[in-house]
């Protein structure tokens, strides 16, 4: 089997460049890795997907679900502003509600 990952996608090589989340800054796309550090304040994510472009991406990212408890890849993209984010409780984090936004991101895993 030649090359990087010819037998898996499970391998380290395969992980595209990740920015630490302390790098982000709103509205920025990309893969971002969390390495199980948390917000430093409560209450910094808004909606449930998508989420204000200005909310935290790690807690955003454990709130959907796509990174664990020690972190983990995980891939931000833009999206459209909404008229209004529903805040939630999901996979142990809560989410607040917030009005309209200009400009939003969503959460995927990598």
């Amino acid at each position: 089997m030649g090359g990087c990952c010819s037998c898996c996608s499970c391998c380290s090589c395969c992980s595209p460049p990740a920015k630490k989340c302390s790098e982000y800054s709103s509205g920025m796309e990309g893969f971002f890795v969390c390495e199980g550090e948390k917000c430093a304040s409560s209450g910094s994510v808004w909606g449930s997907g998508p989420y204000t472009a200005d909310s935290c991406v790690c807690d955003a990212a454990y709130h959907a679900g796509v990174i664990g408890d020690s972190g983990g890849i995980f891939k931000v993209t833009k999206a459209p502003g909404q008229d209004s984010y529903t805040g939630s409780t999901q996979n142990g984090y809560t989410s607040q509600s917030y009005g309209s936004y200009g400009s939003s991101i969503t959460i995927s895993k990598f």
